[in-house]
C-alpha cells in the first residue's frame, strides 16, 4: 500500500523497506510488490524512479524487461537511462539462464543492444561493456536476431576494448 502513496518520500521508504527486506534474505511477496514496483519507474519524482529502476535490477526474477524499456524510451533523466539499461541487463540475463520462470522477447534484448552502443564514447565504454555482456552472456543473439552479424561483433569488440581500457587505468592508479 505505501508504494502507491501519494507522498513521494512514503513511496520512496516502501522501495528502501523492500531493498532492506530483500537483502536480509527474507522472501519477498513479489506476486504482491511487482506491479506496484513497476508502476513507479515512471513515477514523476527522479529519485523514487531511480530508486524503483535500481531495485527491479536487484529483483531480476521479475519479468519488467517491456516496461522498463518502454521508460528507457521515455526517460530523459541520464542517471535514470543508465540505471535502466543497468537493469534491462539483468532481467534479460536472469530471463536466458537455465531454470528461468520467463523469457524477454529478442525485440527487447535487441533494442537494448542498439540503445547501450550509444555509451561506448567517453567515460561510459566500461558501462557499456558490462551491460553489452550480461545481454550476450547466456546465449548471445543468433544471426537472424541481430540487426547484422558485423554489429554484433562491434559490439562485442567494443565490450572487450572498453574492459581492457578500464582495466589498464585500474593498473596505472595502483
Amino acid at each position: 500500500a505505501q508504494l502507491g502513496s501519494e507522498y513521494s518520500d512514503i513511496r520512496l521508504w516502501a522501495i528502501q523497506k523492500i531493498d532492506i527486506w530483500l537483502k536480509s534474505g527474507s522472501k519477498v511477496p513479489l506476486e504482491i510488490l511487482s506491479m506496484p514496483l513497476i508502476k513507479l519507474i515512471s513515477d514523476e519524482e527522479i529519485p523514487v524512479r531511480l530508486a524503483a529502476v535500481k531495485l527491479l535490477g536487484l529483483l531480476s526474477n521479475v519479468n519488467s524487461a517491456a516496461e522498463l524499456l518502454a521508460q528507457l524510451k521515455l526517460e530523459q533523466v541520464p542517471d535514470v537511462r543508465k540505471e535502466l539499461l543497468a537493469a534491462l541487463g539483468q532481467v534479460c540475463n536472469y530471463a536466458l539462464s537455465p531454470g528461468a520462470e520467463f523469457s524477454v522477447d529478442v525485440s527487447v534484448r535487441t533494442e537494448t543492444l542498439e540503445m547501450v552502443s550509444r555509451y561506448f564514447n567517453g567515460d561510459d565504454a566500461y558501462f557499456a561493456a558490462k551491460i553489452v555482456r550480461k545481454l550476450l552472456l547466456q546465449n548471445g543473439l543468433g544471426k537472424e536476431q541481430a540487426r547484422s552479424e558485423e554489429h554484433t561483433s562491434e559490439l562485442q569488440s567494443h565490450s572487450f576494448i572498453s574492459y581492457d581500457v578500464f582495466c589498464l587505468k585500474k593498473k596505472k592508479t595502483k
